[in-house]
This record gives structure tokens, C-alpha cells and sequence, in this order.
């Protein structure tokens, strides 16, 4: 039945507040009401289908009526059937309606002005359709008897109409995730009833009119996140005292909260991330009794945790993650009896774990400074289920204590400088559902106790300096259904057999470590196998059809090394989801398939070429084939014959010799660097030429296949007039994101896999090509290895201008140079970067000071604009993610060469950052376990 709504001096005597002219029956409402079902296009099968002759009207699906109004509709609730179409204007010839509810259907069309005619209207929810069109000021003019008005999820523009402000009885507003633009109207503050305003995620500009929070005195709930919308919160929100929740996630220029909060005296939950707050109340624990709630998670607070944050003796949860905190976190905190959830993360911490309330649940402290050891006393924390220590300084070893956190369910501690070995009473943690001990200086075996983990579905254990076998036992952990990764170790002898138990497992990857013997057929039991890195060890043996035919699912395989033996495995061929392979650097014999994942391989024994067979693909190295030229030499489109008679689109890349100094020195760096090389991310080299040109003189070049769509300069600064109108000719952040990961990744491998490390020395856009699926290849190793200056300007790291070897480092700084310039669509040169302002300097001091908004200011309009058509999770992950890429690539550029981090770790940020806005399989955890929820 409906809701009883409206004022008390219109009743009805039935109880009902609401007046009508028309009382003629129900036969309009009955016309009304096929007039809509002719308007709305429903399936034949759904809820409108009940709509006919053969029942009486107050009988149909979602309609309700007054038996005592004779008969007359008085509810119509149509949420989630699936409708589409329009709502027809004779929708207002139901007068006795007081509850429509259209919510979560594909309406589109605008909402009908005539709807203000429906006097009785105490509840309109339209919220989660496709409307557009204005918001009609009738409805604030007429629908006096309003109470909830939902248009949330839609696509209305224009402004908030003032009208609203008529709505003497309305309770709940709800206009969120909408294009309304303008600012919030101050007639609002005439809505004494209003308990709640949610108006997050359109375009509002303006400041919040002060009138509001000193006017409505019911408020209990009030948003605005996700606006354009500036200045800081009104002085009168303290004139508010029966405010519970204040979820204020300005995307505004706002500094530090009014002093005048603290008039808030019931003043429960504070949510106010995703801001640029630099302060936060020194004595808000002290002067807000009822705190239970603080998060402030992603602003630019600067100081340290106020110790009076300890005095909030109702607190529950804290996140105060991804700041700037320094200094000490107050030991007083552990008083806080009822604190389950606290957050740490991302801030310039240097303390140690200070004594937490023994109910904590959740504790992250994660990418600090925090140094010292992890106290032995943490095993107090009996209900600890989460613990996040990653990518701080910790050192020392991994207290046995921990093994006795039985409820624990995440334990992260990668990243750090811890020692010692791997405490075997983690095999206690029988909940355990994620280990990750990786990129410390842990030593010795890896216990097999930890099988025990009975719940374990993920376990790296990556770049430690662990010997002796893997325990057989290890493979026995059923749940293990997601990664197992101890790469780049020390462990040596066979890999048992018992890796057949592992048949959930979806990675596997022991790479670089001194395994050796024969590759266990048991391993074709890993049915759900999607990735298996065994590269770098010292297998022995074939490549059996037994073993590996049987993993229909594998879409990588790299078993690289020196020892495999026997014919080349043709079955590999039928493995239809295969991505990536690599058996390079074995003793295999036999010919090489050309089906399946080699259909698109090149032959390894390149084909010779002569000058005049390059001349003749460029027509005579043409100017009308010249597509590009650098300080070597020029690159040139072409078309070549293969030997079976198919064309064969190439790029030619000729080396000035007599004309550019220094030419012959990157031919030779350069060859040398490709001889050296193979990763999928790496421009395709087809064959070299070294030979003569028509006047005798030394011609020496490089063909690579051709790149269709271009470099990653066309894409990001395309010519003037290019693609003006056309939004196919930007990349989205998704595309940029992956192109990002793809550099980070080769970078990753020239640093630290390859057999001699290699140095890029002149990374910048245009030697970043994109192939016909948009991957990111990179070319150009001119000046790998090279004595000459080392770089482009804008791009060459800064102590290279000084005379600097080249290194690893002055690749990450161009990397970081390179994401800014995705990030900003400027170019490193930009005529704005001028008296000591670089890119990197302008992104730097935009994210700092403005936080979202600063790197929203900066970030290319295209991505901006693309970001505001999104609904309000994707636009809220998009614009964590911008910020995220600002941190990174303002951490690579850093001026000095030891403040930058390792490629490794960055592609590492770069790939989970990805991860988080493309979906990606999760990993399938065991009945029953917790789940952890970052808030």
C-alpha cells in the first residue's frame, strides 16, 4: 500500500492528506494508465502484460488503489521490469496518485512537465533510468504534498530549479549522478523537513549556500561529492546540531574543516575523502563525543594523527590513508576498545607499531616510512584479520608471535628489509587466505608447516634469497587456487610431482632460481593453469605432449633456459588460448609450427635484404614515405614481397652516416641491443641491412614491421586540425593505462632479466609505437650503450646533462616524464615549462596543492571530459587513478637518481593500478573466508 503523506489540514476521511478536482471514476485512470503502457515498450512477457480486459485495473502488476476513493490508483511501482520508452504526459491524469515509482527501467525522453499536476504526489522515485531534459520547475510549483523525490542515475541537465524550494514537506532529495550544472540554490534552505541532500556526482559550481546549515535544523544527511563546487564548508553547519553524517567529499579547493564542526555535538561519522583538506582538527576526539567514523582517506593532510583522536571513545573505524602524515602515530589509540578498522597507508610515517586495542580487526599500515622492527607483542591483537605492512622500512624478522593471529586472513608485508627466515608457526593460520612475503632479504627453506594454510590461495614469496627445495607439502594446499610465485630465488633440486594437487591454480611462476631435473608430467593436473614462468632454471628433458597438452587454458608459457632437449613441441600449436611463448635458449630440435600462437611469429634466421630491395618497398626512399627522421638517421613506410609472394608492410629505418655524426655508433649499439633482446613490448625487428647504396657508399639499416597506428606522439599531439570533432582520434584512459604498463614492462625486463642489463637512453613518445591491437612497442635503441649524450631534451634525465654514466635510473626519470606527458597531453617542451617549471614540477605542485582537483586542473581536458560521462564508481576509480599516475610519474622524475624508484616496482604499481579500473579475474578464495574491503 502507499504511503501515507501530505498535510494534516487536507485530509481525507480515510485518513489520506491530499485534495483532487477530479473524482469521476476510475475510467481516467484507466485511459491514463494504457496510454502509459502504450508509451513504455516492455517485454510482451512482462510485468504490463497483466494490463487488459481480463482483470480489473487495481488487479494489475504494480498498480494499487482506494477501495474507498472508489477505486481510484492510488500507487503505481514499476521498479526493475525492464521498461523503456517515455513517460506520456496523460501519466497526470492519475490525480489521485501519491506514489510513482519508475526506478532502475531504460525511460528516456524528459520528465513530462504536466507530472506537476498531480496534486497528491508524495513520493516520484525515477531514479536509475535515461532521462534527460531539465528538471521541470512545476514540480517545485505544484507537488506541495512531496516528500521523497528521487531523479537520481539519470542524465538531466540545466540547473536545480529554485521551484524545489516549494517543497515545504519534503524529507529525502535525491538529484545525484546527473550532468545538472549551475550552482546550489539557496531556496533549498526553505525546506525545514529536508533530512537528507544528496547531490553528488554532476557539475555544480559555486560555493554551498551558508543559509542551508543554518536553516535546516532536521538535516541528517548531506553529499555533494564529485562536484566542481569550491571554497569550504559553511561556518553554519555548527547551527546544524542534529546532524549524524556529513558525507562531503568535496572535489573543491576547501583547506582544513571549520572550527565551528565541533557544534556538532551528535556528530557520528565524518566521510570527507577525495579532498583537499590540509588539517585536521587538533581536538577532535575531545570535542566530538560520538565519533564512531572518521575517514579522510586521499587528502593533503600534512601533520601528525592528533592525539586526542585517542579520547574518541566510540571510534570504530579510522582511515586516514594516502596523506601526507609525518611524525608520531599516538599511543593512545590503543585505548580505543571498540577501534576494529584502522588505516595508516600511504603517508611519510617513521614509527613504530604503537600498542592497538586487542578487538582490531583491520590494520594498514601500508607504503610508510615506517622503520623498526614488527613487535613480538602484535600477537595481542587476537582479532586481527587483516595487516598491512607493505612497502615501508621494517627490518628484522618475522616474529614467531605472528602464528598465534589464528583469525588472520591477509598478512602483506612485502616491500620491506625484512631478515631472517619464515616463521614456521605461520603454518597456524589455517584462515590465511593471502601471504605475501616478497622483495625482502628473508633466508633459509621455505617451511613446509605452511601447508598447513589450509586456505591459502595466494603465496609469493618473490626476491628473497631462500635455498633448499620447495616442499612437496607445499603443493598439497588445495585452496591454492590463484598465484604461487617464487621467482628470483635460490631454490634448487627437482620440482616434485605433488605440483599435480595444485589443479585450481591459475599462475605459477618459479623463474630464476637453480631448479633442476625433469619437469614433472604431474603438472598437466593444473587444469585451471593460465600462466607458467619456469625460465631461468636448469630443467632437463623435453617438452612432452603428456605434460603440457593437457593445460587447454595456458596463455603463457616461458621456459627459457639451456637445457631442454629433444624435438621442437608442434602440439604447442592447439593451445588456442596462447599469448606468449618462449623456449628461446634451449638445445630444441625439429621445425618450428606455423599454426596456432606461431601464425604470427617471424623466423628467427633473418632473411637477407639488399639496398635496392629497400629502395624499391620506399619507391626510391621517397619524401612521400618518409615517416620520420631523428638525430640518426629517417624511417620510411614500405612494402616488401615475401617469399611466398604476400606484401609485407615495413619500416625502414636508415642511419645517416655521412650526414649525422655519431650514426654509425647507434647502428652498431643498436644491433647489438636487439641481438640481446626478445619481449613482446619490443618493436618487431624482421632483418638488418649492411651494404652499399647506388653511389658505393656504406648503406646500413634496420626493417622492422610496420606500426599502423603510429607512434604514441600522433596519438597524444596530434596536428593542428587533426581530429578536432573526432574522439576515435584521442585514447581513452584505459588505452594510456595499458600503453603505460606495456613501457613499464620492457623497461623491467632491459633492466633486470636480461642476460647483460640494457639501458634505453631515449625514451620519449615517438620511439613508443603502437601496433593494429593498440600495444605499446618500444623502439629505437640508437643510444643503448652508447658515449654520446644520452637522451632528448625534456625527456634526458638531469645528471646525464652533467656528464653522468648512463644507468638505469635515467630511464625511469624519462618514464616519469613520459606518463606526466599521458597524463597532461604536454608536451616535456611545452612553451609553458619555462624558468625552472618542468612537467614534472607543474604536476607536482598541482597534486600537492590541489590534490584531486589540482590533478584534475592538470590532467588532459579529453580524459577530464571523457571521466564526467561515467557513472559515479567508474568516475570515482577514474579519478583515483589519475591521481595515482600523478604520484608515479612525479616519483620517477624526481631530480635526484636515488629518490627514484626501480622499474620493477614500477611496473608493478602500474599493473595493479590497471587492474583496478579493468576488470580482472579475482582470485577464488574458499567458502566461508573474509573478505577485506578497503573504505
Amino acid at each position: 500500500m502507499a504511503q501515507k503523506c501530505g498535510r494534516p489540514d487536507a485530509t481525507w476521511g480515510d485518513g489520506w492528506s491530499c485534495s483532487s478536482s477530479n473524482r469521476s471514476g476510475n475510467e481516467t485512470d484507466r485511459a491514463a494508465l494504457l496510454a502509459f503502457k502504450h508509451a513504455v515498450l516492455g517485454s510482451p512477457a512482462g510485468p504490463l502484460s497483466s494490463w487488459n480486459d481480463s482483470l480489473p485495473l487495481c488487479q494489475w502488476q504494480g498498480v494499487s488503489c482506494l477501495p474507498r476513493r472508489a477505486g481510484r490508483v492510488t500507487a503505481l511501482s514499476l521498479a526493475s521490469p525492464g521498461l523503456a520508452g517515455s513517460i506520456p504526459p496523460a501519466i497526470s491524469n492519475l490525480t489521485f496518485l501519491s506514489s510513482l515509482e519508475l526506478s532502475d527501467n531504460g525511460l528516456i525522453g524528459s520528465i513530462p512537465p504536466s507530472i506537476g499536476g498531480m496534486h497528491c504526489l508524495c513520493r516520484l522515485d525515477l531514479s536509475g533510468n535515461q532521462l534527460g531534459g531539465a528538471i521541470p520547475g512545476e514540480a517545485g510549483v505544484l507537488l506541495t504534498n512531496m516528500t521523497h523525490l528521487d531523479l537520481s542515475r539519470n542524465l538531466l541537465v540545466g540547473h536545480i530549479p529554485s521551484e524545489l524550494g516549494r517543497l515545504a514537506a519534503l524529507v529525502d532529495l535525491n538529484l545525484s549522478q546527473n550532468h545538472l550544472t549551475g550552482s546550489i540554490p539557496p531556496s533549498l534552505a526553505a525546506l525545514s523537513s529536508l533530512q537528507s541532500i544528496n547531490l553528488a556526482s554532476n557539475i555544480l559550481t559555486g560555493t554551498i549556500p551558508p543559509s542551508l546549515f543554518a536553516n535546516l535544523m532536521a538535516l541528517v544527511m548531506f553529499t555533494v561529492k564529485f562536484n566542481n563546487l569550491r571554497g569550504s564548508l559553511p561556518e553554519e553547519i555548527g547551527q546544524s546540531r542534529s546532524l549524524q553524517s556529513i558525507v562531503a567529499a568535496l572535489n573543491n579547493h576547501a583547506r582544513k574543516l571549520p572550527a565551528s564542526i565541533y557544534n556538532l555535538t551528535f556528530l557520528g561519522k565524518i566521510e570527507l575523502s577525495y579532498n583537499s583538506f590540509t588539517t585536521l582538527l587538533p581536538d577532535i576526539g575531545d570535542l566530538l563525543p560520538h565519533l564512531y567514523f572518521l575517514s579522510m582517506f586521499e587528502n593533503k593532510l600534512t601533520e601528525g594523527v592528533p592525539v586526542s583522536l585517542g579520547n574518541a571513545s566510540a571510534m570504530h573505524l579510522i582511515n586516514l590513508g594516502e596523506n601526507n602524515l609525518v611524525g608520531l602515530m599516538p599511543a593512545n589509540l590503543g585505548v580505543l576498545r571498540d577501534l576494529a578498522h584502522l588505516s595508516l597507508s600511504v603517508n611519510m610515517l617513521h614509527v613504530q607499531v604503537a600498542n592497538l586495542s586487542r578487538e582490531l580487526v583491520w590494520l594498514s599500515f601500508e607504503d610508510n616510512r615506517i622503520s623498526g622492527t614488527i613487535p613480538s607483542g602484535i600477537s595481542k591483537l587476537a582479532g586481527l584479520a587483516t595487516l598491512r605492512f607493505q612497502v615501508n622500512n621494517f627490518s628484522g624478522a618475522i616474529p614467531e608471535s605472528v602464528g598465534l593471529l589464528t583469525n588472520m586472513v591477509d598478512f602483506l608485508v612485502f616491500g620491506n628489509r625484512l631478515t631472517g627466515t619464515i616463521p614456521l608457526l605461520l603454518g597456524n593460520l589455517t584462515k590465511l587466505t593471502q601471504l605475501e612475503l616478497s622483495e625482502n632479504q628473508l633466508v633459509g627453506e621455505v617451511p613446509p608447516s605452511l601447508a598447513g594454510c589450509r586456505s591459502l590461495a595466494y603465496l609469493s614469496v618473490v626476491g628473497n634469497r631462500l635455498t633448499g627445495t620447495i616442499p612437496p607439502r607445499i603443493f598439497t594446499i588445495r585452496a591454492m587456487s590463484y598465484i604461487l610465485n617464487m621467482l628470483n630465488n635460490l631454490l634448487s633440486g627437482e620440482l616434485s610431482a605433488e605440483v599435480g594437487h595444485l589443479q585450481s591454480l591459475q599462475t605459477l611462476d618459479l623463474a630464476n632460481n637453480r631448479l633442476t631435473g625433469a619437469i614433472p608430467g604431474t603438472i598437466s593436473q593444473c587444469q585451471m593453469l593460465q600462466r607458467l614462468d619456469l625460465h631461468g632454471n636448469m630443467f632437463t628433458g623435453g617438452v612432452s605432449l603428456s605434460t603440457f597438452g593437457a593445460l587447454k587454458g595456458l596463455k603463457e608459457l616461458d621456459m627459457s633456459g639451456k637445457n631442454l632437449s629433444g624435438e621442437f613441441p608442434r602440439f604447442l600449436q592447439d593451445l588456442q588460448y596462447s599469448q606468449v611463448l618462449n623456449l628461446s635458449f634451449n638445445c630444441l630440435a625439429g621445425e618450428v609450427p606455423v599454426k596456432g600462437v606461431f601464425a604470427n611469429a617471424t623466423a628467427e634466421l633473418h632473411r637477407k635484404v639488399s639496398y635496392m630491395e629497400l629502395s624499391n618497398a620506399t619507391n626510391g626512399f621517397s619524401s612521400g614515405n618518409l615517416i620520420g627522421a631523428g638525430s640518426h638517421g629517417s624511417v620510411y613506410q614500405g612494402t616488401m614481397l615475401q617469399e611466398d609472394g604476400a606484401e609485407l608492410a615495413v619500416a625502414v629505418k636508415v642511419f645517416g652516416l655521412r650526414q649525422q655524426r655519431g650514426a654509425l655508433a647507434t647502428f652498431v649499439a643498436e644491433c647489438e641491443a636487439l641481438r640481446h633482446v626478445r619481449h613482446r613490448n619490443l618493436a618487431r625487428i624482421l632483418t638488418v641491412c649492411d651494404s652499399v647504396d647506388s653511389k658505393g657508399a656504406d648503406f646500413k639499416a634496420l626493417v622492422y614491421g610496420y606500426m599502423p597506428n603510429g607512434s604514441l606522439e600522433r596519438w597524444l599531439h596530434p596536428e593542428p586540425g587533426e581530429d578536432e570533432d573526432d574522439d576515435s582520434g584521442t585514447l581513452t584512459l584505459v588505452q594510456r593505462l595499458n600503453a603505460a604498463v606495456d613501457v613499464a614492462l620492457v623497461l623491467d625486463y632491459l633492466h633486470n632479466d636480461c642476460e647483460v642489463p640494457i639501458v634505453h637512453c631515449d625514451l620519449k613518445p615517438s620511439n613508443v609505437l603502437l601496433d593494429d591491437d593498440m600495444v605499446a612497442r618500444v623502439g629505437d635503441f640508437g643510444l643503448a650503450s652508447s658515449l654520446v649524450l644520452m637522451g632528448s631534451i625534456g625527456y634526458i634525465a638531469p645528471e646525464y646533462g652533467m656528464g653522468g654514466q648512463a644507468c638505469a635510473s635515467g630511464d625511469v626519470y624519462s618514464y616519469g616524464i613520459l606518463l606526466l606527458e599521458m597524463l597532461t597531453g604536454k608536451t616535456a617542451t611545452d612553451a609553458v615549462f619555462r624558468d625552472g617549471l618542468t612537467l614534472a614540477r607543474f604536476v607536482g605542485e598541482a597534486a600537492n596543492s590541489g590534490g584531486v582537483g589540482g590533478v584534475l586542473f592538470v590532467a588532459d581536458p579529453r580524459l577530464v571530459s571523457a571521466g564526467r560521462n561515467r557513472p559515479l564508481v567508474q568516475r570515482a576509480a577514474q579519478e583515483r587513478c589519475l591521481v595515482s599516475v600523478a604520484r608515479i610519474g612525479v616519483s620517477c622524475a624526481s631530480e635526484l637518481p636515488m629518490e627514484r624508484p626501480g622499474m620493477k616496482q614500477v611496473a608493478n604499481e602500474m599493473a595493479k593500478l590497471r587492474a583496478s579500473l579493468v576488470d580482472r579475474p579475482a582470485p577464488r578464495l574458499p567458502h566461508g573466508h573474509i573478505t577485506t574491503v578497503r573504505i
